[in-house]
């Protein structure tokens, strides 16, 4: 800190004329680095504004692509969805098999009965799609001699933008495989198949699938 003393009762005037030269310089460039700081930043801030009026939704902080600069990177993101509105479609699939079992080797493998139902919730004048729903479920069956029967039910509720043009696909597979220990599942049989697509049903809708296989 600066003490007033030392100009009132100066001990040899040649330091003080050094001293008081010194004090002029430093206290003149720092006038002048405060200066160009102020110019600095009023001649940047219309940069910054027009950035920031290019890109309203930039991220700070990132690289765009090509730039060694940092520069704002603009987000990308599924705007057919944002602005979609969603309609609820919700309700039951119930897939009811009858198995005929003909297959002399299987013993008394379980049988289990799975189904699926799919939705691609597409836009057919974008192509845009606003999402994908796969529902699975998969239940033992009940034998009884040559038969066995069994009910999959898959509960579903979908949010869907295109819901009255949208197909749901449909599915099963019925698999059959010992259960003995060291026996690798063998002997065993599967049974696979797509079913015809069906248009979405209405919100509340209970829709029965009848499945008759032979394994």
């Amino acid at each position: 800190m600066f003490d007033p003393t030392i100009l009132a009762c100066p001990s040899d005037p040649l330091d003080y004329c050094k001293f008081r030269r010194r004090f002029r310089m430093n206290r003149t460039r720092i006038s002048m680095m405060v200066l160009g700081c102020i110019c600095f930043a009023a001649l940047t801030q219309p940069i910054w504004g027009q950035v920031g009026a290019q890109n309203p939704r930039a991220v700070p902080r990132h690289l765009t692509a090509g730039i060694t600069n940092r520069a704002p990177m603009v987000v990308e993101d599924n705007l057919d969805l944002a602005l979609a509105s969603l309609t609820t479609f919700g309700g039951t699939f119930a897939f009811k098999f009858t198995i005929t079992v003909k297959s002399t080797n299987l013993g008394g493998d379980a049988i289990i009965c799975s189904a699926f139902a799919d939705v691609d919730d597409i836009n057919n004048t974008t192509g845009a799609s606003s999402g994908f729903y796969i529902e699975e479920a998969a239940v033992l069956a009940t034998r009884s001699g040559s038969t066995a029967t069994c009910t999959v039910n898959i509960p579903y509720s979908w949010g869907l933008a295109n819901g009255g043009t949208d197909a749901v696909s449909l599915g099963y597979t019925i698999d059959a495989a010992t259960q003995t220990a060291g026996s690798f599942g063998v002997p065993s049989r599967v049974n696979s198949h797509d079913l015809a697509s069906i248009k979405v049903p209405t919100n509340g809708t209970t829709t029965t699938i009848n499945v008759a296989a032979t394994i």
